[in-house]
């Protein structure tokens, strides 16, 4: 086979799954959009016709999306940084200082990044 056709065939093989990957998603998003009772009309329009963020602004107002944000956000940074601080001082002990144990600890850390984690 060609290599240009066989690689055309890949590419469009890989933007078709992408195109039916992100169909769904674009489609909540067009609906977050529409004023209510407009997606449930058959059939369902693609876009709405017009734009409104009444939707948005009752998650925010009236279910305290604003404060489940800040939360989530609060959280997740503060896991992150201290992530980071551990993972930037295991990082340097295992690249410039000497102790006995390391080639084993080492083995055991990178083995450990193997096993999934099912605790959720």
């Amino acid at each position: 086979m060609n290599p240009r056709l066989a690689k055309a065939l890949v590419n469009g093989l890989l933007i078709g799954f992408a195109v039916v990957s992100l169909a769904p998603l674009l489609w909540m998003l067009s609906v977050s959009f529409m004023a209510k009772g407009e997606a449930t009309v058959f059939p369902p329009p693609l876009l709405p016709s017009t734009l409104t963020l009444a939707n948005y602004r009752e998650l925010f107002e009236r279910n305290g999306l604003g404060r489940y944000l800040f939360n989530s956000t609060l959280i997740a940074s503060a896991v992150t940084l201290l992530s980071l601080a551990f993972n930037l001082a295991a990082g340097y002990a295992f690249a410039k200082l000497k102790f006995r144990g390391r080639e084993n600890l080492f083995k055991t850390l990178l083995g450990a990044l193997v096993i999934p984690d099912r605790s959720r």
